[in-house]
């Protein structure tokens, strides 16, 4: 994070730029922002003040302004990031906090970037929501799988560094579905949940499934899914509080 520095001018007219000024920093990039004093205002918003921040960082890569979605690596401490205005995803070392180098997303244009990792098999999975479509990096030796067709509408996505595999669910039958982490084909698909298949948890202990009937109805309703048979093995019946 950049920390920031804010001392306050006399008012500015509504509408008015505010100047930045950058500040230097032997160890991080640091900038110091000049904000005017809010104006009288008697509309519920008010806009008093537009900051640009591309130029406060003094950065060429608008993408910097536009990262969304991380996964972390908690065997090698690393930090995969992606954002929506490069194809490219950055790497962090977790224990310098330096950037250490990008890797190629193999999505051009614009687009929603989900990263997904198994520090297990050291993949990083990306789920590319714009284009429908799922591909994998194998971080070993930087080989890219897929793309492979995912439907229209992706809900949750869980990794399995048991067996190398990514879940997802979707609205769109069948509504549960497993990927072979190392092909990214589909090994078994589920459609008994139906549609409210949603939010989802992976017990790796237990080696079970959570997934939420996300369907409004009078009770709720959670499902035991078995990833070793690629069953549903029960569900969870509660009730949900009046109002």
């Amino acid at each position: 994070r950049a920390p920031t520095n804010v001392s306050v001018p006399p008012p500015l007219t509504p509408g008015a730029r505010a100047s930045a000024t950058p500040a230097a920093s032997p160890s991080r990039q640091s900038f110091a922002v000049t904000l005017p004093a809010a104006p009288a205002c008697q509309q519920l918003v008010c806009n008093y003040a537009t900051v640009n921040l591309s130029e406060i960082l003094g950065s060429t890569d608008n993408n910097v302004l536009k990262l969304f979605t991380a996964a972390a690596d908690p065997t090698r401490n690393r930090v995969y990031v992606a954002g929506i205005l490069t194809r490219h995803i950055g790497v962090l070392d977790g224990a310098t906090e330096k950037w250490i180098g990008t890797l190629d997303s193999g999505i051009a244009g614009n687009a929603h970037r989900y990263l997904y990792l198994d520090p297990a098999a050291n993949f990083l999975y990306i789920v590319d929501k714009s284009h429908h479509q799922l591909r994998r990096i194998d971080l070993n030796t930087n080989a890219m799988a897929g793309p492979v067709a995912l439907p229209e509408r992706v809900g949750a996505v869980v990794v399995d560094s048991k067996r190398a595999r990514l879940y997802i669910t979707t609205p769109d039958a069948p509504t549960f579905r497993a990927f072979d982490g190392k092909t990214l084909q589909t090994i078994y698909t589920l459609a008994e949940m139906g549609s409210g298949a949603g939010a989802m948890s992976f017990d790796a202990k237990a080696d079970v499934l959570y997934v939420l009937n996300m369907t409004p109805k009078s009770g709720g309703e959670i499902f035991r899914v078995d990833p070793k048979t690629g069953k549903v093995a029960g569900a969870l019946a509660y009730n949900l509080p009046a109002g």
